[in-house]
């Protein structure tokens, strides 16, 4: 079985966002030196766009899959 690692952290940006994968994953969202939230999805990409609507999520600043 091969190892899965993370992405590097990337800026919570529309930009960096619209270049993340549309694949299943987990991802991890950072803010102020602490993980704000870890989640899954069926499409990284929709999922993390969609954070962007919620208040405690979006108070991010990077994140990584």
């Amino acid at each position: 079985m091969s190892a899965i690692s993370w992405s590097d952290w990337l800026d919570f940006n529309k930009e960096t966002i619209n270049n993340t994968p549309e694949t299943p994953g987990v991802f991890m969202m950072h803010a102020a030196m602490k993980i704000l939230y870890i989640g899954n999805s069926h499409n990284l990409r929709a999922e993390i766009l969609e954070s962007l609507n919620n208040p405690c999520i979006s108070e991010s600043t990077r994140f990584r899959y």
